[in-house]
């Protein structure tokens, strides 16, 4: 059993090597950026902000969500809560913020590491742009060393990813 989404939610979906975020705005749709990996990685075809329906989302995966009560501890991951650049916006203002990105200008295409859909979504619901999956995979290619601590990290980022996440319902 899930827990039902409303608009204004972050909800993902976990690709094995990634996650696909998006913030579901009602009737079944979600604004992201959309395409595929291969278009993301190759840069065939550049990764647009769209709004699309659930399925086309989730390309089969299963969506989970961060329940509310959760969404502090996971946001403390993103920045220091003493330094106060955060917001937590209503479902309502996340759903506008996401509108607003919709046909955005070159200046904000999409990147693989400094701005994904994880740095959308969560830019969305609080006003920071950041990816726990863009620092990391930095932290992890910087050195070979670090290729041994970051194989931790990465495990530790999916147990701890585990305990905030439920499955979403519509």
């Amino acid at each position: 059993m899930g827990r039902k989404v409303i608009p204004g939610d972050i909800i993902f979906c976990d690709r094995g090597f990634y996650s696909h975020f998006g913030i579901y705005v009602g009737e079944l749709n979600v604004i992201h950026f959309d395409s595929n990996f291969i278009d993301k990685v190759t840069g065939y075809k550049d990764p647009r902000i769209a709004k699309t329906d659930v399925e086309k989302f989730r390309c089969e995966d299963k969506i989970y969500t961060i329940p509310p009560q959760e969404l502090l501890s996971v946001i403390d991951d993103y920045c220091s809560f003493e330094d106060g650049k955060y917001n937590f916006y209503s479902p309502e203002e996340t759903v506008k913020r996401a509108y607003g990105r919709l046909n955005a200008p070159k200046k904000e295409n999409y990147s693989l590491l400094g701005n994904n859909c994880e740095h959308f979504a969560i830019w969305c619901k609080t006003g920071i742009h950041d990816s726990r999956q863009a620092r990391n995979y930095n932290r992890f290619s910087s050195h070979p060393i670090t290729w041994i601590f970051g194989l931790v990290g990465l495990g530790l980022s999916a147990i701890n990813k585990e305990l905030f996440q439920e499955e979403a319902e519509f």
